[in-house]
């Protein structure tokens, strides 16, 4: 008898030039779920571009920027993880957000797990109004202890209009008096919402 088979037909990543960018996935469209799945890479991982998002018990790995982009996502119980090396540092987010108006853009995450090797930050700005919400995550260590960072060339924005807030987190990497200064604090209220689907208007496609 025959034996039937199912077959991926997704295609294999070529492999990127050494100590460059290798995005393992881009997402641009509107109204997107990943759940269950696997995303890894190093620097540039999860090119997180553009449309409403939703990752829910995904595994993320990567190194520099490692999920970096203008989408407006929740990441929901996913496990973040660095493969930085000893002697290295890298940095979780580069979140995209430029216009203050234009709340189309940004990242949450909520219970979310963050571990790995090396040092990573939390994030820095790639836009001038990045985006960024860490909400009942487990962290590790492996967070540095100022928590967030700036760009080192004059291709990087200002940090003192950027949005990035820790709000109940837990672990040895969450609670540091060397955090950054510039992050911003938010009430229970609009923690519950950002830590929701009402963040990605979920009630319409999910």
């Amino acid at each position: 008898m025959d034996q039937l088979m199912e077959l991926n037909d997704a295609p294999f990543a070529n492999p990127g030039a050494h100590d460059m960018q290798a995005v393992a996935l881009k997402l641009s469209g509107d109204f997107a779920r990943i759940s269950d799945c696997f995303i890894l890479s190093s620097q540039d991982t999860l090119y997180d571009d553009r449309g409403r998002h939703y990752f829910k018990n995904t595994y993320i790995e990567g190194n520099i920027d490692f999920i970096f982009g203008l989408g407006r996502s929740l990441y929901e119980r996913c496990n973040l993880i660095s493969n930085v090396n000893a002697t290295t540092s890298g940095s979780l987010t580069a979140q995209g957000k430029a216009a203050l108006t234009n709340f189309t853009s940004g990242y949450s995450f909520h219970n979310c797990y963050l571990g790995g090797t090396g040092k990573m930050t939390l994030g820095r700005p790639w836009g001038s109004n990045a985006f960024v919400v860490f909400s009942n995550c487990y962290m590790e260590a492996v967070v540095d202890p100022v928590g967030w960072t700036h760009w080192t060339d004059s291709y990087g924005p200002s940090n003192s209009t950027a949005f990035f807030v820790e709000y109940q987190n837990y672990g040895p990497g969450a609670h540091s008096l060397k955090r950054a200064n510039w992050t911003r604090t938010i009430k229970p209220d609009v923690a519950e919402f950002y830590a929701s689907t009402d963040f990605i208007d979920g009630s319409e496609w999910l």
